[in-house]
């Protein structure tokens, strides 16, 4: 029993613990990278043990030649080749590396289930039941600390550590078949815990009103249900439910019926209306999802067969000018099948939504496979992947850690026992590719860091830019340079914002040096396009300068500050028609500002015309 607590500390406590739990305060996304950062580190010492092992001569069972790994190679290659149509090769490498570490997670929990006598259902059970009673009370210390609301917006701050109610909520989703699933496995005060974090987990997704998790959970379930009777009328699967079990189930029903009813009263209806908003597809954020999912359809059209390249969609979505003000800044495709076909093209599609299907096939095909009584982790197995499967399809589980980490196992958990032959690798070949993961995880882990330490200095020079303290912003992000860090989370360059630090201290020469930078870095960016035309056109290169104003105003016609800069410069080289055209054909001219700018340009054409 010993020999068996180290690998499961490092396969299943520490990456579904860690991944989940560290965060930090010192830079922009308190998780994003630290988890990241973790979880490659987690890998690099689970690799080198796995190492340890194999050359003390223990055999380990290799099943990963089978439709999930390929399907998943096909993923981590496509994005490899998409890299030749980035036009941001820092964020091509950031999901590069993404996709590398979820292949070796996977390859590193295939491995582990593949051990005879390691993996134990109830030990993992036990590490989920005591990660969600985790979850859920930081949940309910934030409702209360943050004196929350029972509406959409009112429990926006309630997270749990995950930066996010709906990752907090998708989670849940994820882990909520296995709490299920501890019900029916588990024994006496774990099995009361299942019971009771089954109630409370169900009322906190209620609660998050995030709807994608209610239509995964809800989808997922109901067709898990219809697959456990089919499986039970045609090969006569024995449901094993004492007496105080279905009591222990009724009871269940009741009590969250009526504190479902009880919460919504509470809420004035807020929970009712949001639940019954997942049918109404033209209205509010999920008609707002669906008008991004149609550029990314455009995007898909326009970016041919191996994509805009991995890492690159936020980037190039700003070109279609969905982006109306220039300050709110959309950066997920909402849905990871259509933001992988945009970027890693057709093959990246066809190995990301590939490697699902297949594994949910697999656990389909192992059920069927299975006589006499049902195995309840098996369909705990399938009901979370469907759930993931539905969730990647109205969210990107895919950019964040905790949910992958758990795709992962779930993933490898379903390509694991489909066959009844043992497969042991030549340990050359064995010890030569886990040096080979060693190796690139050990490059991945330093590039983490680095991006770490820069986004550190990124949020010190924001937080000094609120104090106008330009000095500081530029010291700080001279500091934060690293080619392995380029964009804020809202795709802003970290050059711009020392361009505009040094605008502001009066050094037009490094502010257009650094816009240039900026620009490089994220040519759609309305911001970063109308401040290099500035400095562009002080620095009399007027020519230059009107084609970048035309560059923002085609991504965005109504993006004001490149319409009264342009007019400016147009007026100052007496292009007076130039200028009246552009505030003409302009649908808010009524505004005095505008009337003001008409008036003074026709009063300065008139007096040319007189000189003339």
């Amino acid at each position: 029993m010993k020999k068996l607590i180290l690998p499961n500390i490092l396969f299943l406590i520490l990456p579904l613990f860690g991944c989940a739990l560290i965060y930090s305060d010192s830079i922009i996304d308190s998780a994003l990278i630290p988890r990241f950062l973790f979880s490659t580190l987690w890998f690099l010492v689970a690799a080198i043990w796995f190492l340890a092992q194999v050359k003390r001569g223990s055999q380990f069972a290799i099943s990963i030649v089978n439709p999930v790994s390929i399907l998943f190679l096909i993923w981590l290659v496509s994005t490899l080749i998409s890299g030749m149509n980035a036009l941001n090769q820092t964020e091509f490498l950031i999901e590069v590396q993404k996709v590398f570490l979820y292949f070796s997670v996977y390859i590193g929990f295939t491995v582990f289930l593949s051990r005879e006598n390691l993996f134990e259902k109830e030990l993992f059970l036990k590490v989920v039941l005591s990660l969600v009673s985790l979850l859920l009370m930081i949940g309910v210390y934030q409702y209360y600390e943050y004196n929350c609301s029972l509406t959409s917006r009112g429990m926006t701050k309630v997270s749990a550590l995950m930066n996010n109610r709906n990752l907090f909520a998708e989670y849940l989703g994820l882990c909520l078949p296995f709490v299920f699933c501890g019900c029916m496995l588990l024994k006496n005060a774990w099995r009361i815990l299942a019971v009771v974090l089954s109630l409370f987990s169900l009322i906190a997704i209620m609660l998050l009103f995030t709807r994608s998790v209610y239509v995964a959970a809800s989808a997922a379930m109901f067709f898990s249900g219809l697959l456990f009777l089919l499986l039970k009328l045609n090969q006569g699967f024995k449901i094993a439910i004492s007496g105080k079990s279905k009591i222990v189930l009724l009871v269940s029903l009741v009590l969250i019926g009526t504190i479902a009813v009880k919460l919504n009263r509470q809420s004035d209806g807020a929970i009712k209306e949001r639940i019954l908003s997942v049918f109404e597809f033209d209205k509010g954020s999920a008609g707002g999802r669906i008008k991004v999912w149609k550029v990314s359809g455009q995007m898909i059209k326009d970016s041919g067969f191996f994509g805009v390249g991995a890492g690159n969609w936020k980037i190039n979505f700003e070109s279609y000018g969905f982006n109306q003000n220039g300050e709110i800044f959309t950066t997920e495709p909402l849905n990871d099948y259509l933001g992988i076909y945009c970027e890693s093209g057709l093959l990246g599609f066809i190995g990301y939504a590939g490697m699902i299907v297949a594994g949910i096939f697999l656990l389909i095909k192992r059920l069927f496979r299975r006589k006499g009584k049902v195995d309840y982790f098996e369909f705990a197995v399938l009901t979370s992947l469907i759930s993931f499967a539905i969730i990647s399809f109205f969210n990107f589980p895919k950019d964040r850690i905790e949910p992958s980490i758990m795709m992962c196992f779930l993933l490898a958990f379903a390509s694991i026992g489909n066959s009844d032959k043992k497969e042991y690798g030549s340990r050359k070949i064995i010890v030569g590719i886990t040096l080979v993961l060693i190796l690139i995880s050990t490059y991945n882990l330093w590039a983490w860091t680095e991006r770490f330490q820069a986004e550190q200095h990124l949020a010190k020079a924001l937080q000094a830019r609120e104090n106008q303290q330009w000095g500081t912003v530029v010291r700080e992000i001279n500091k934060g340079r690293s080619k392995y860090y380029s964009l804020d989370p809202t795709t802003t360059p970290m050059n711009w914002y020392s361009g505009i630090a040094h605008y502001s201290l009066g050094d037009l020469e490094s502010a257009h040096k650094d816009f240039k930078l900026a620009y490089a870095e994220n040519p759609f960016h309305l911001h970063v396009i109308n401040n290099l035309a500035t400095t562009t056109a002080m620095k009399n290169e007027n020519e230059t300068a009107i084609k970048l104003f035309e560059e923002a105003l085609a991504i965005n016609p109504l993006f004001y500050d490149a319409i009264y800069n342009e007019v400016a410069v147009l007026y100052k080289l007496q292009r007076y028609d130039d200028a009246l055209k552009i505030l003409d054909t302009w649908k808010r001219r009524r505004e005095p500002k505008v009337r003001e700018y008409i008036k003074l340009i026709k009063e300065a054409k008139g007096k040319n015309q007189l000189r003339n």
